[in-house]
């Protein structure tokens, strides 16, 4: 069991290439930076018909990025730029940015719209309806600060995905193209010391296990983690 543990922890640790990316992130986000991202949440691809399944909101806070998003499991939160990242790997990630300088009044807008949606549930069912509910799925929930903020137009923000608010944003010209990443997890580390045939079975059949684990909840539960 607690190397099954072990071996699911060191799945979500980013590879040193990636981590390398983190700061180059931070240093260009801006209040209003979108981070989309295509992991393996197989209900939204099949929704929206796109290999983008999750988007989330750069806030700078006090000189700090933070990230509000609605995540299965979770519902809308605000977390820590870099937490955010981690909590992406693996995926490939594009950062677009706003074209244009955003009023104060706008980010104030915006900013008390992501804020009074904190820990609302989680819904994605209702996409396929157009209609709202309880819940919010993450590219409602964008779509929505956004139209608070008098920089977009949508007739059923539920019916926004995260690839067509993508689409929307850049052939708006409300945003511009960032940079592509490809977020990968940190290699296994290679024993230390010589092991007997058995503890290699049992560590090799740890690693299979949590990720086996992990990729059915990426894919059929739409968590992350």
């Amino acid at each position: 069991m607690w190397s099954l543990l072990i071996a699911a922890q060191l799945l979500a640790m980013p590879s040193d290439t990636t981590r390398a990316a983190f700061p180059e992130i931070a240093a260009e986000a801006q209040t209003g930076t979108l981070i989309f991202s295509q992991g393996d949440c197989l209900a939204v691809k099949v929704f929206s018909c796109s290999p983008y399944t999750h988007v989330g909101m750069v806030i700078i806070e006090n000189g700090q990025p933070v990230v509000y998003d609605a995540m299965n499991g979770t519902g809308v939160r605000k977390t820590p730029l870099p937490d955010y990242l981690i909590f992406l790997v693996p995926s490939e990630v594009e950062v677009v940015h706003p074209a244009k300088q955003w009023d104060s009044a706008q980010h104030a807008a915006m900013i008390e719209h992501l804020d009074s949606q904190i820990g609302r549930p989680y819904r994605i069912r209702h996409f396929s309806t157009g209609q709202r509910c309880d819940g919010v799925h993450c590219a409602e929930y964008m779509t929505d600060a956004l139209m608070a903020a008098g920089k977009l137009k949508a007739e059923r923000p539920p019916r926004v995905s995260p690839g067509s608010l993508r689409q929307g944003v850049l052939a708006g010209q409300v945003y511009t193209h960032g940079r592509h990443y490809d977020f990968t997890p940190a290699p296994y580390p290679e024993p230390t010391t010589e092991e007997s045939w058995c503890n290699r079975c049992c560590r090799e059949t740890a690693e299979c296990w949590a990720a086996t684990c992990q990729q059915f909840s990426r894919s059929f539960l739409c968590q992350e983690k």
